[in-house]
């Protein structure tokens, strides 16, 4: 597995942050929450489970 944050996530589907936490709220992606060296828990999106793409709307 691999993991990026979610502004990673964003850069790498060529759409904002926003957009990513958009789809996190939708249910199109899942976030794990990972302890960093500190202790504290970092949000992550599995990139093997939910490769890279861009969304589009759809035009009605």
């Amino acid at each position: 597995m691999k993991y990026v944050t979610p502004y990673q996530y964003a850069k790498l589907c060529g759409v904002s942050s926003q957009a990513i936490y958009s789809r996190i709220s939708k249910g199109l992606v899942e976030k794990v929450q990972i302890p960093d060296p500190t202790g504290s828990l970092k949000d992550y999106i599995d990139i093997e489970k939910y490769p890279p793409e861009r969304i589009r709307k759809e035009k009605k």
